[in-house]
């Protein structure tokens, strides 16, 4: 029974580091959740995920920035459109009333 005890021991060691090591990773990727859903600040999210399950959290992040950001053009672009249209409405009319 004492023969065991040394592989006992070392198998406790190794569970007791993979659990560290997977509470740990678990804690960079929540943290990366949280900062993801909390402000889209790309370096926070890129330098709290250094697991690899962090760093696909990153790269959904800076992809969504960039759709949110694509999405804030074409509705920039819209406006910008609607506008002129409405300008060149007005100036239509106020030179059809001379």
């Amino acid at each position: 029974m004492s023969d065991q005890q040394p592989l006992v021991d070392a198998a406790s060691s190794v569970i007791a580091s993979k659990s560290t090591t997977l509470t740990s990773s678990a804690t960079t990727v929540g943290s990366g959740f949280i900062a993801l859903i909390s402000h889209h600040d790309l370096i926070t999210i890129i330098t709290t995920c250094t697991t690899v399950g962090g760093f696909c959290i990153a790269v959904i992040s800076v992809w969504s920035n960039w759709r949110f950001r694509k999405r804030e053009e074409i509705r920039a672009e819209e406006r910008h459109r609607l506008e002129m249209q409405k300008l060149l409405k007005e100036s239509q009319e106020l030179e059809n009333g001379k």
